[in-house]
């Protein structure tokens, strides 16, 4: 039988559930490269609604990692450090990332980006290689770059829809327990600015909502009921469509590099100068049409959410994880006919080529100012957008020092748009798959068979915080 004790040793004893978590997800990658557990047959099952740390089985094994790992460990025990957060932040997988590129690697890259639905042997056809060779890039990118095909999705299509909250806080609770009040199946992401001040501390939450009218209604009333007693502010947005994109044309395979002119007469200018040559981003539109599927075809589509390539036989892993047992003839059946219906769109996740700060930006704004909005993000090196009911959601990934920068571009924007909350560095308390949501699916009714206190947060306030 597999096991992972021989690791004990190197962790600190906790009774923190969430670091019970992580820490067997560190011993599974230790073992795998230590050759204990095989990746074709683990053995050892993991939490999958989990996103906010890492997968040990989809982590390319490596001997850089694993030495830092140990050594990192050794720190952890030594020093008594006992903060989820700071633990988190010290065995990222993120933390021993390449942030240049060979010349020869570049031409190989851009193919993975450019057409992440396509298998190697067609990448080698359009760059006039041997399939090998792509196969030899591919696993090098992974090592090297932490690179991950992943997928864009649209949640409507299962009769749902996606939500952002956005949340000013009226006391400096504390984030663990502000969490347990939202505690969900349908929550999807949990972030606390990290460095505002803690009298207008703001934070964002997601959330999937089944598209039944009392439902829709009893999230709403459940989170307007917070207002003026745990939050001063709140805003409520609904998305409509997500896009993601990169542009290596900022990068010269050893640094990213941007016009002065942004610098020189700003964003807005920028954009209004180079209009004609800026591309509009390629929106994945949500399209509220609702697919025939039953709870399996929901739990495949977030397998694929995460990991767009993953084998047939991983999903029938994770199927039976939940109670189904499905041929790997029956699952590809399945798959086929969720592509059929356009619910993922995939893309190219690196953590690599010194891409090392995040700056966030929620804007209220008209179409047109959208629009602009919108073009002026494909001339970074990294971007991810939302697109809801009153504009847009941005996340920038940015080289290291650059944050303050375009912090401060972006707040020319302020005079020409309704709001704008730009957020310099935030604090993920977690990301889930909203997992355990596919029991509630009535595949028969076509319904989401939701409980009236299924949103009851209020109640679990008062459970938790003297109000």
């Amino acid at each position: 039988m597999v096991t992972t004790n021989r690791y004990d040793d190197l962790f600190p004893e906790t009774d923190d559930p969430k670091l019970k978590t992580l820490f067997e997800k560190i011993r599974i990658y230790l073992a795998r490269c230590d050759g204990l557990i095989k990746d074709s047959n683990p053995g050892i099952l993991v939490k999958r609604d989990d996103m906010g740390t890492f997968d040990p089985y989809l982590t390319p094994k490596s001997k850089k990692v694993y030495d830092t790992i140990i050594y990192r460990l050794k720190m952890i025990k030594k020093y008594r450090i006992s903060d989820f957060e700071q633990i988190q932040r010290l065995l990222s997988l993120d933390l021993v990332r390449e942030k240049k590129l060979k010349r020869n690697e570049r031409k190989f890259l851009e193919a993975f980006i450019a057409y992440p639905d396509k298998n190697y042997t067609e990448i080698a056809r359009l760059l006039g290689v041997t399939p090998a060779a792509v196969l030899y890039n591919l696993k090098k990118f992974k090592e090297k770059l932490g690179l991950r095909f992943v997928s864009l999705f649209d949640y409507t299509k299962f009769k749902l829809r996606k939500y952002v909250i956005f949340v000013k806080f009226k006391h400096p609770y504390d984030k663990r327990t502000v969490f347990k009040v939202f505690e969900n199946p349908s929550l999807t992401s949990f972030n606390f600015d990290t460095f505002s001040s803690e009298g207008k501390r703001w934070g964002w939450l997601g959330f999937v909502v089944p598209d039944q009218r009392r439902v829709l209604k009893d999230f709403r009333d459940s989170i307007a009921e917070l207002e003026g007693v745990l939050f001063d502010e709140v805003k409520v947005y609904e998305e409509k469509g997500i896009s993601h994109g990169w542009n290596l044309d900022r990068f010269d395979n050893r640094r990213w590099f941007f016009q002065e002119d942004m610098w020189i007469y700003g964003l807005l200018n920028f954009v209004e100068k180079y209009e004609d040559i800026l591309p509009q981003p390629d929106i994945f539109c949500f399209s509220y049409e609702t697919i025939p599927f039953d709870n399996i075809d929901f739990l495949i589509f977030l397998f694929k959410r995460v990991d767009y390539k993953i084998s047939y036989q991983r999903i029938r892993s994770l199927l039976q994880e939940q109670g189904y047992d499905l041929s790997i003839t029956q699952i590809g059946e399945k798959v086929k006919k969720l592509k059929f219906f356009n619910v993922w769109k995939p893309y190219v996740h690196l953590a690599g080529l010194g891409l090392s700060e995040f700056l966030t930006v929620n804007v209220e704004c008209d179409d047109s100012m959208k629009e602009i909005l919108l073009k002026a993000l494909t001339e970074f090196p990294r971007y991810f957008v939302s697109i809801h009911d009153k504009g847009l959601l941005f996340m920038l990934f940015l080289p290291h020092g650059y944050g303050e920068r375009f912090a401060y571009l972006f707040d020319d924007f302020r005079e020409h748009v309704d709001d704008m909350l730009i957020i310099r560095r935030f604090t993920n308390i977690g990301s889930w798959l909203p997992i355990n949501m596919h029991r509630m699916w009535n595949a028969k009714r076509r319904f989401w068979e939701v409980k009236r206190n299924y949103f009851n947060f209020y109640d679990k306030l008062k459970t938790f915080l003297p109000i």
